[in-house]
């Protein structure tokens, strides 16, 4: 009975490597009418990547699990970052992009989030900062149902855990605190 069994469970298995047009393997298979190796995917190609040496690598690791770790490579790779024993991190990170333009960032992660600053990242555009300034500087404002007395709507401690810079107050759609 067990021999039965394992013989309908091999006869049901399909390898994904064993299929040879469009209507095996449920559809996902290699459809034999264009070759996928053909189209190229990026066309940035360096042998200095697949050749790269670290020329410099420095690390310590402390008892209060703070950390310390750098390195940097021949082809223009470079990593620094530091972490506190209360899991605050900070560092950047480096590489030189196809077109021979360091891209640069540096971050903090802390209890309230990763945030990393760079040339390449966008900016957040004026007019939406001064909305969420807006915002933050005009609570909104409740009218209870049975008093008729003006409330400041809670909003669950929301504005704790953004950055400083950004931060703007969230409604709940909890009208009842439940």
């Amino acid at each position: 009975m067990v021999e039965a069994a394992n013989k309908n469970y091999q006869r049901r298995q399909r390898s994904p490597y064993n299929n040879n047009g469009f209507g095996n393997n449920n559809g996902f298979g290699n459809n034999n009418n264009y070759q996928t190796n053909n189209y190229k995917t990026s066309s940035y190609s360096s042998n200095s990547d697949k050749d790269a040496e670290i020329v410099h690598s420095d690390s310590d690791i402390k008892a209060d699990g703070s950390y310390f770790y750098e390195f940097e490579t021949t082809n223009g790779i470079k990593q620094a970052e530091q972490g506190s024993a209360d899991g605050t991190k900070q560092g950047s990170s480096s590489y030189i992009s196809p077109e021979g333009i360091e891209i640069k960032t540096t971050y903090v992660a802390d209890e309230t989030g990763y945030h990393p600053v760079g040339d390449h990242i966008p900016k957040i555009p004026d007019y939406i900062l001064r909305s969420l300034e807006y915002i933050r500087t005009h609570p909104y404002v409740e009218k209870d149902y049975y008093t008729g007395e003006l409330k400041q709507a809670s909003f669950n401690n929301f504005e704790k855990v953004l950055p400083p810079r950004h931060q703007q107050q969230y409604q709940s759609n909890n009208r009842y605190n439940f």
